[in-house]
């Protein structure tokens, strides 16, 4: 057989080989970054909604306008994918997608995408319009007021270190703070460190200082490690 049959013959196998061979069932994800711009990853059809979130927060989640400091665990915890469907019209449809019924709807070729719920807003004291100085703390606790901001006073203290957290990280770009309050004690000011059971009570933990000052001091400490 010459060399030329031989290669045609060899073609013709491998093309058989081909067609018989099974194809890898996929899906595309899709997610959008804060310029509205859509990137896409196509993988094997993932075993489980849970695992394809997984997948495609590890594959596409450095585009997601998502806060420096989110946990991986938190933001899937808060991610849902959505599922493309042609309307009767012919437009593109983004539905909600039931985990339950992952096998029985997902198929080859189907469009997903990964989307994060936004964090709720900071949630506002709105007694008395209640109002807290926020600024940096020095290894000394010294204090720079040239970066202070006065906000109204957050009503938990969890909504607190998350608008320190954001309003200072690029100075201080650790997730390390500590938020400590101006109080008197025995007469004189001092910054006090909030303890667990007073995060408990973040709002009664001010009650005293509003009685004679307009607003709370609240130290931004990013010295002290937790």
């Amino acid at each position: 057989m010459s060399s030329t049959l031989l290669q045609e013959q060899l073609m013709s196998d491998l093309r058989k080989f081909r067609t018989l061979r099974p194809t890898t069932r996929k899906v595309m994800i899709s997610v959008t970054d804060k310029d509205h711009v859509d990137h896409h990853v196509v993988v094997p059809i993932p075993k489980s909604y849970e695992a394809a979130k997984s997948i495609a927060f590890d594959t596409l989640g450095h585009h997601l306008p998502i806060s420096p400091f989110s946990k991986r665990d938190t933001l899937l915890e808060r991610s849902f994918l959505n599922f493309a469907l042609l309307s009767s019209a012919g437009d593109l449809v983004w539905s909600s997608l039931s985990s339950d019924l992952w096998s029985d709807v997902i198929g080859d070729g189907d469009q997903l995408r990964f989307l994060i719920e936004p964090e709720a807003p900071l949630d506002w004291t709105r007694n008395g319009g209640r109002l807290a100085r926020f600024m940096l703390l020095g290894s000394d606790e010294s204090v720079d007021e040239s970066g202070s901001v006065v906000i109204p006073l957050p009503r938990s203290y969890q909504d607190a270190r998350r608008f320190a957290l954001t309003t200072f990280y690029q100075r201080y770009p650790t997730r390390g703070i500590i938020l400590r309050v101006k109080k008197r004690v025995g007469g004189s000011p001092q910054w006090v460190h909030v303890e667990s059971r007073q995060e408990k009570d973040w709002l009664g933990f001010f009650d005293d200082i509003f009685e004679t000052e307009p607003f709370a001091d609240i130290g931004v400490d990013g010295h002290r490690l937790h």
